[in-house]
């Protein structure tokens, strides 16, 4: 029998593994070991929708990130003759049980949810068909290379959020991310910033020291600063619009709005 999956393995533990597995088998990498912990883990995809359960604090980000999302989109409303938000395909990039997903289509977008493991994406369209108004909404099981590849140009927005942090090499998961934006379309990441601060908060306090996240969730090496991603970006004619800092209290899992970008940041960018 499997082992249940203990209320501190976060939302960002599927994510790693998700991602990582897939990767792995991008690379031809063998990942034996990754692979067995992602089988363990996927196995509890349901408790992904426990609002109250390990994925808490990304179910506190998502207001914060469904307003950024809105709100960017809403700033590129430059003319009568722009697509209606409701007429807008997003693209939601490592979507894992539809948190963000349904979130965005509820706002009425069109959105489209990929995500390279099953057991993610049949929770998704699973719990999707408990609300029959979701029309607007669509999962694939693929990876995100194989998606862009059959999608170039297709959409209006791709949103990135939490996930960035946990792939290798980072310049291909950006093109392939790229690659499916319509030229004026918008690119929205949410990631951690590579500073001493988020090493020693989000790694050292909330990972290591007071176990919040399990151990070994994020390997700051992978975090990615926001020059560093504008610098990716401006290869691919993206540019960069907004970045806003986010903070995450970790003794009450709720997220702000911050000045400073040194923990978490969202980031917003325009491809030519």
């Amino acid at each position: 029998m499997a082992a249940s999956l203990s209320p501190k393995m976060g939302f960002l533990q599927l994510k790693r593994i998700s991602y990582l597995v897939q990767y792995c088998r991008i690379s031809n990498v063998t990942a034996s070991i990754v692979a067995q912990d992602f089988e363990s883990f996927t196995k509890q995809g349901d408790v992904l929708w426990n609002v109250d359960g390990p994925a808490k604090p990304l179910h506190r980000m998502t207001p914060l990130r469904t307003q950024f999302i809105m709100e960017g989109l809403m700033a590129t409303q430059s003319s009568a003759t722009a697509t209606p938000l409701t007429e807008k395909l997003v693209l939601d990039v490592g979507c894992g049980g539809g948190i963000l997903t349904e979130a965005l289509a509820r706002r009425g977008l069109k959105i489209d949810g990929v995500d390279a493991n099953y057991d993610h994406i049949s929770t998704a369209r699973s719990h999707a068909r408990l609300d029959n108004s979701l029309t607007n909404l669509n999962y694939h099981c693929t990876t995100m290379e194989m998606h862009g590849t059959k999608n170039c140009e297709k959409y209006d927005a791709v949103v990135v959020s939490e996930v960035i942090e946990h792939v290798i090499p980072q310049h291909q998961f950006l093109d392939a991310c790229i690659r499916c934006l319509k030229p004026g379309g918008s690119l929205f990441i949410t990631t951690l910033n590579k500073t001493f601060m988020s090493w020693l908060v989000c790694v050292m306090l909330t990972q290591e020291i007071f176990n919040v996240i399990p151990r070994n969730t994020h390997t700051w090496n992978n975090f990615i600063t926001p020059n560093e991603i504008t610098e990716f970006l401006k290869k691919y004619k993206c540019e960069v619009q907004t970045v806003k800092g986010l903070y995450f209290e970790f003794l009450t899992k709720n997220w702000f709005w911050a000045s400073s970008d040194s923990y978490w940041y969202a980031l917003h960018a325009i491809k030519e």
